[in-house]
């Protein structure tokens, strides 16, 4: 995964100033992993680093170095307003 993430970042320079996003959805996470300094080093980057991560997880350094830790429950529900299966 960090290969790709990686060959994605070159695909995808900052333009403009206005850097790509983005999103990490994962189960858990290790603070101090090469994939979070990736993702550091791309928020420095000027890239917008989301990360979503379980209620349960408690991340003590992730804070700072993504741009927003979002609760990985509220990127997976669907809301009536956004996603209707039946539509």
């Amino acid at each position: 995964m960090l290969l790709d993430l990686l060959f994605w970042a070159l695909d995808n320079p900052d333009k403009y100033g206005k850097g790509p996003n983005l999103v990490v959805i994962s189960k858990s996470i290790k603070e101090e992993t090469d994939f979070v300094t990736t993702l550091e080093a791309l928020k420095g980057r000027h890239f917008n680093v989301f990360l979503a991560l379980p209620d349960k997880f408690q991340p003590g350094e992730l804070r700072p170095r993504v741009n927003a830790r979002i609760q990985s429950r509220t990127v997976m529900r669907p809301s009536s307003k956004q996603y209707s299966p039946e539509r």
